[in-house]
Parts: structure tokens; C-alpha cells; sequence
């Protein structure tokens, strides 16, 4: 069995509507929240597959097998609205993963309302690519 590594890595939504722009944390108590997440994966492995589908399950699990002890920093990750995409951060895009696994997972403070998670939990496998339809710009994670 072949694995590659997974990154954990915070963004905020630049503005109110779904599905819209992110930008990489870099708030003191942000960044303090993300360490925090990235250390409770002490493997930070998952196994390769070349079937995307599958990959995308088997990134799922591993996360979910995680031992999480919820809340992190006063915030919990929602596992099950979880979405298959790659934030493009230089052309500022959502793109639909063509190799390895990325997995978007919105983050909010306890008692948050669950409509505007303001954080999204990005995990993604060490050079996961992906590709748009209609801009057809490339990236590696």
C-alpha cells in the first residue's frame, strides 16, 4: 500500500454568499486554530488510489477516523456538509479535483448559526490537481 501525505489548511470566506471567494487565514487566533487541527493528525497520511471517486472516499474516512476532540479552540468542524474542491487562491476559483483528493469542510465557532460557517477546512492530498471547465487553469496543491 502506497500513501501520500494530506494538508490541513484554514481559509475565511471573503464575503457572505456560498460557494464564493476564500482567503488563507492569517488572524493570530486563526492561525492558532489551524495549528490546533493540524496537530491532532500526527500520520497526516492517506493511501493513494488512482480512482478518484475512491479517492475521495478514503479521504473522507481517514478524516472522519481522526481522533477529534470537538471543540478545537471554541470551533467545530462540520464532517458531514463537506464538499469535493480545490480553492485556486491566485485566480480565485473553485475547481473540480482530476487527481488525488480535496475536501472542503466548513468550520464554526460553538453555537454558531450552521448557514455562515465564515471558516472552511480545506484538506487535501500532497499535489492534488485539478482543473475548471470553463477557464481551464491548472493547479497543484
Amino acid at each position: 500500500m502506497i500513501t501520500i501525505a494530506i494538508h490541513y489548511d484554514l481559509f475565511r470566506a471573503a464575503g457572505k454568499e456560498a460557494g464564493g471567494p476564500m482567503d488563507p487565514v492569517t488572524s493570530a487566533a486563526d492561525l492558532a486554530l489551524q495549528d490546533a487541527i493540524r496537530s491532532v493528525d500526527t500520520a497526516r497520511r492517506v493511501e493513494q488510489v488512482d480512482d478518484r471517486n475512491q479517492s475521495d472516499v478514503l479521504h473522507h474516512y481517514l478524516v472522519n477516523d481522526v481522533p477529534w476532540e470537538l471543540p478545537i479552540e471554541g470551533h467545530v468542524i462540520d464532517f458531514e456538509n463537506f464538499e469535493t474542491s480545490i480553492w485556486n487562491v491566485k485566480h480565485r476559483v473553485w475547481m473540480t479535483p482530476t487527481w488525488g483528493a480535496s475536501l472542503v469542510y466548513p468550520v464554526r465557532p460553538v453555537g454558531a448559526a450552521v448557514e455562515e460557517p465564515g471558516l472552511f477546512l480545506v484538506v487535501a492530498t500532497e499535489g492534488a490537481r485539478a482543473r475548471t471547465e470553463t477557464a481551464h487553469i491548472s493547479q497543484s496543491v
